[in-house]
């Protein structure tokens, strides 16, 4: 019998690191990046239906709209015009991810329902040559952050978020913490980019790109890790958001902390230098960020590429 609804998590994501190497004629920047998965998560529901349409519900819901605008959707219309038939499907989607933030919750919430798609039409899809180009073709149409989600885990991104390389981590690298803090400000991905190409910027190739593999000493992966953080956008993103230059500063003092920016969004993460903060550390931070008003959450690295949940 056919399948004929699926329940996906739809993780979000962290820049590790995140260089501006170059500007395209077209206007889009080339980009070297260091992303890994983290547990936090968007929930999906995709039931097959005569009309499609999205239902958003969740803390994280408020001003997202339900139309052709939303990544869910331009997932659904790019499948159907990829493949060339009719796509009818329900989309439940209950919003964890703040959005605004730089955490890719809408790309990831489109990989999904590719991922999804590509399971509940099944039988459509048989005799495509090569599915997984062909996916990976739509994900690139979508956004640029989508063709990263359809298979996720630890991984060097180049191009305009095209080219994905995954890269193997020590088993440790999956029991990681990490910490994610949410100020309540949302940045916009255009605003950023907007106000970075009006700095005096120096685009150049990325050198110091960290060499990493399975076969490491964890503690060298992880040093290596958190001493190649970094975030060509952090300027642009305190321009805007002139407020958190305080916070991260000050959080930056803590010798135990390696802070910093995740994409063009207000979000930053905490990785603990020595892989584990110090209970005194830790409730300093907590009670920082919460006279702050910026909420923290502990996550865990899900490094392994093709994470889901179906």
């Amino acid at each position: 019998m056919a399948q004929t609804s699926i329940e996906i998590l739809a993780p979000a994501k962290l820049n590790l690191r995140l260089r501006v190497e170059d500007r395209r004629t077209d206007g889009y920047h080339l980009l070297k990046m260091l992303n890994c998965c983290v547990s936090i998560f968007d929930n999906l529901k995709l039931s097959l239906a005569e009309r499609s349409s999205l239902s958003l519900t969740g803390p994280s819901s408020e001003g997202i709209g339900a139309g052709s605008d939303n990544l869910c959707i331009k997932a659904l219309n790019e499948f159907s015009s990829h493949f060339g038939f009719h796509v009818g499907v329900k989309i439940d989607l209950d919003k964890q991810i703040p959005h605004g933030t730089g955490l890719a919750g809408g790309s990831s919430d489109a990989a999904a329902v590719l991922r999804g798609l590509r399971i509940l039409y099944k039988h459509e899809l048989v005799g495509v040559d090569k599915l997984d180009e062909e996916l990976v073709k739509i994900a690139t149409r979508i956004g640029a952050d989508v063709p990263y989600h359809m298979s996720g885990g630890l991984a060097l991104i180049e191009g305009i978020g095209e080219i994905v390389s995954p890269i193997s981590a020590p088993a440790e690298f999956a029991k990681q913490e990490v910490f994610v803090a949410f100020p309540s400000i949302k940045l916009s991905t255009v605003a950023v980019y907007d106000q970075f190409r009006c700095s005096n910027f120096i685009l150049k190739p990325d050198l110091a790109f960290p060499v990493l593999s399975r076969d490491m000493d964890y503690s060298v992966f992880w040093e290596a890790i958190c001493r190649s953080t970094e975030n060509d956008l952090e300027e642009a993103i305190l321009r805007l958001a002139p407020s958190l230059l305080e916070i991260i500063g000050q959080l930056r003092e803590e010798r135990e902390l390696t802070v910093q920016f995740t994409g063009s969004g207000s979000a930053f993460y905490l990785l603990p230098n020595k892989g584990k903060l110090s209970p005194n550390t830790l409730v300093k931070v907590e009670k920082f960020l919460a006279q702050s008003q910026v909420r923290l959450i502990r996550a865990l690295f899900l490094p392994n590429p093709g994470y889901r949940v179906e």
